[in-house]
């Protein structure tokens, strides 16, 4: 919760209130708290659309990212603000940007399981390739959270890179093998996941599976 209390009306939805600041001070709009976010910032995370537009009505910044990075963008894909979305991307907001942890707003939108959100992403040039600061993409972000629709979509529709590596050397099969997701694990081998990849810790799936069913299904020789 910011400690701006314009910040933190928007975040509350307290359509009164930022009206009343925003009549006092139309630039309150641009006004940063100790994080640098800024009112819309706020408004987009509590999904508080009616005071999103008010914020954009009165000329509020809709690129800016705050002290760890995060753009209004990137916050309304993770919380799954479409209508947001959908105006942030008319306006040009940047698809790409990453946070100070490299993700970008793809990322939280296969994470959090928001399919639409990642259409229209990559409907718009998003990188579905782009690797965060330890290599994940997110196809292995959507893997590691289970998100089936959103991994066939990346790889299918979006023709991801299936075969990238983070920089443990893990590859999409060796993460859904830790998760123990079989029907991810079946998903990826039908489209083409290799079995024979080892990761830095010379480990194959196989051998990172805690199932032994699972192992078997990606074994390297038939069982």
């Amino acid at each position: 919760m910011s400690e701006n209390e314009f910040c933190r009306k928007a975040w509350e939805g307290n359509r009164g209130e930022v009206m009343r600041r925003l009549q006092e001070d139309r630039n309150a709009v641009h006004d940063k708290d100790l994080v640098g976010r800024t009112a819309i910032h706020w408004a987009v995370s509590g999904k508080r659309l009616e005071i999103f537009n008010i914020l954009v009505e009165h000329g509020s910044s809709l690129d800016d990212p705050d002290r760890d990075g995060w753009t209004p963008l990137m916050i309304a894909c993770s919380v799954g603000l479409e209508e947001a979305v959908h105006f942030l991307i008319a306006k040009g907001a940047n698809l790409n940007h990453k946070n100070s942890t490299g993700q970008a707003p793809i990322h939280y939108a296969s994470s959090k399981n928001h399919l639409d959100i990642v259409k229209k992403l990559y409907e718009n040039g998003a990188d579905v390739n782009v690797a965060d600061n330890f290599g994940a993409t997110p196809l292995s972000r959507a893997i590691t959270k289970g998100n089936m629709k959103i991994v066939e979509y990346l790889a299918t529709t979006a023709r991801c890179n299936i075969h990238s590596r983070d920089k443990e050397g893990d590859s999409a099969l060796h993460l859904a093998c830790e998760e123990g997701h079989r029907p991810m694990v079946e998903l990826l081998l039908k489209l083409g996941a290799r079995k024979d990849v080892m990761n830095k810790a010379e480990k194959y799936p196989k051998d990172v599976c805690r199932d032994l069913s699972l192992a078997r299904l990606v074994s390297l020789t038939p069982s």
